[in-house]
């Protein structure tokens, strides 16, 4: 743990590299602060001096403006190192924001299939957002205030050295005291992000499922079941808040001892010759600094442990290498005919479930071959195997005769188009929608893949047509119209190899039928690969797949299985297309 929280350290340093101009004028400010207050200490000790010498008030002009001039000094760069340390602080915090996702984008499914979505979310938001929070607010304070009291200390050695030993031992207390507290606020810390992780997880999958959770009377449950993790993330807080309001309160405890025993010792000097009045009056308010600027630091080490326990859980995902990546000198997969070839491929998941294998099966071009199965069969993880979303456990994926794995993933899925069951819709317009896969596309381009889509005439029934805003998920539109949508996409996208996972499974026939003939439009010449467990959507494809147990049972066009009588026969009766 502690070799983590180093390294997570020094990368929060070498993320704020960037930044080093704005952070050298912060730490420049933070130096003068502290010499301008020992300064000023300096002054007050003078202007004791003089009132404890008689000297008449009316003469001591020019050494009150100068308090002021200090004062004002103060305020100035007071400012300068507080703003500047949060502009530090904010941009590190959207610079590991932007890294982190950015690594998120690049993880491969099988990733994905072990991680809840609402911990990844955590990170991005809570663990980020404590970051921010702590590294802004607190940043400054860190070197401030060591600054500071150095500066004070050496001011109260120069004053009296005698008196300063009797401070020392306030001194001596509360610097274990701050050790302490960091390393507790570290662990409870730990703890605090792994509740918070796991209620974004509740409050995430309960809210995708919102629709099943009422339709199942289980809201009570749900509700219960939440309120368990948010007892959790309390209590996991308040450990939090028990370390930040003790310290506060002993550190003032501290320091008022270290106060009183600098008084009784400063009287005892003043008594002996060995020290004036202005000597301890400084020191005492010397003294009360120093336990300001403890305490000040004190909430800096706790900020700073609470960030180091953030940084060390995002990096735990900034850190996790893509199962997916270009082989070293990897090059573009150049423009072909679009025949894929699968040789001898089998396909494992991590959990040890083998789900493909032995599987030689070749997609000529422009040609569409349907996959049919059940459920589990692997006709999902074979269409996954072509945009490298997975790679075999063994044989190849080609492309024109390509290893998919030899060429660069973003020319590979350049030449790829998915329509999926599950309609994927984005925040914004139908045009941004639309244009997803091509955002250069002008508006004629747009409109014409939505005539193709068959979806121009209810796009511009809505309300602002082709700006109207979906929302999230594309719910304000019904299955049909973003499932047009989506082709729409395809289209735009013009993809020489396409992927069609059960397009039709979820919609009525009407739409169907729409959807239908914009998937005939978009498959025209294109090598299409078809998933489907509605038989009578694939009677026209030129070869049909049939996958059980992830091995080919059987291969032919519609006739040919039928007359066959096996399982593709045996299926298609079952659903009711067997003829009488």
């Amino acid at each position: 743990m502690a070799s983590d929280r180093a390294s997570a350290g020094r990368r929060l340093w070498l993320a704020a590299q960037p930044y080093r101009p704005t952070l050298v004028i912060a730490l420049l400010a933070s130096a003068a602060n502290s010499a301008i207050m020992s300064f000023t200490m300096v002054v007050l000790r003078g202007l004791g001096e003089q009132f404890s010498a008689g000297v008449d008030p009316t003469a001591l002009g020019g050494t009150m403006q100068l308090l002021v001039l200090l004062g004002v000094s103060i305020a100035i760069v007071d400012f300068l190192y507080l703003y500047l340390s949060d502009r530090v602080g904010q941009s590190v915090a959207r610079d590991i924001r932007g890294q982190l996702f950015r690594r998120l984008q690049h993880l491969s499914l099988s990733y994905f299939e072990d991680q809840s979505t609402g911990a990844l979310m955590s990170r991005v938001t809570n663990d980020v957002s404590v970051l921010q929070n702590r590294l802004s607010y607190e940043l400054a304070r860190l070197v401030k205030c060591p600054l500071a009291i150095l500066g004070l200390v050496g001011f109260m050695v120069w004053t009296n050295p005698r008196l300063m030993l009797s401070a020392a031992l306030t001194m001596a207390l509360l610097a274990p005291l701050l050790t302490r507290s960091s390393r507790l606020m570290k662990r409870h810390t730990t703890g605090l992000q792994e509740r918070l992780s796991d209620l974004t997880a509740r409050l995430q999958e309960s809210l995708a499922a919102i629709r099943v959770v009422q339709c199942f009377g289980a809201t009570d449950l749900e509700i219960e079941r939440f309120e368990v993790e948010n007892a959790a993330v309390r209590r996991a807080a308040m450990r939090t808040v028990r370390v930040r309001a003790l310290l506060q309160p002993l550190t003032q405890l501290i320091g008022l001892g270290g106060l009183a025993v600098l008084f009784w010792v400063g009287s005892r000097e003043i008594q002996g010759g060995r020290a004036s009045g202005a000597d301890v009056v400084t020191l005492m308010a010397a003294m009360q600094l120093v336990v300001t600027n403890f305490k000040e630091f004190g909430r800096a080490r706790l900020a700073l442990s609470e960030s180091l326990a953030a940084a060390e859980k995002i990096y735990e995902v900034v850190d996790q290498p893509s199962d997916i990546v270009d082989a070293p000198g990897a090059g573009d997969l150049a423009p072909g005919p679009g025949q894929v070839t699968f040789a001898g491929v089998a396909f494992r998941y991590r959990t040890g479930h083998e789900v493909l294998r032995g599987i030689d099966l070749e997609l000529r071009p422009g040609e569409a071959v349907a996959v049919v199965g059940p459920s589990g069969s692997g006709k999902s993880t074979l269409a996954n195997l072509i945009p490298r979303l997975y790679d075999p456990t063994s044989g190849a994926v080609r492309i024109d005769g390509v290893d998919v794995r030899t060429v660069t993933l973003a020319s590979l899925r350049r030449q790829i188009g998915i329509v999926p069951q599950e309609t994927v819709l984005f925040r914004g317009t139908v045009h941004e929608n639309i244009a997803y896969g091509k955002p250069q596309a002008s508006r004629e381009e747009v409109v014409e893949a939505a005539v193709a889509a068959n979806a121009d005439a209810f796009i511009r029934a809505l309300p602002e047509g082709y700006e109207t805003r979906v929302g999230e998920r594309g719910k304000t539109l019904s299955g049909g119209q973003a499932q047009r949508v989506a082709i729409a996409r395809a289209i735009l996208r013009d993809p020489r190899i396409l992927i069609l996972d059960e397009a039709t499974s979820s919609l009525d026939s009407e739409n169907e039928a729409l959807v239908q003939e914009a998937l005939e439009r978009l498959m025209r010449d294109r090598t299409t690969l078809v998933i489907a467990h509605r038989l009578s959507t694939i009677q026209n494809c030129a070869r049909i797949v049939v996958l059980g147990e992830g091995r080919i049972l059987e291969l032919g066009t519609h006739a040919e299985l039928l007359a066959a009588q096996g399982a593709y026969y045996r299926a298609y009766g079952l659903q009711g297309g067997f003829p009488a």
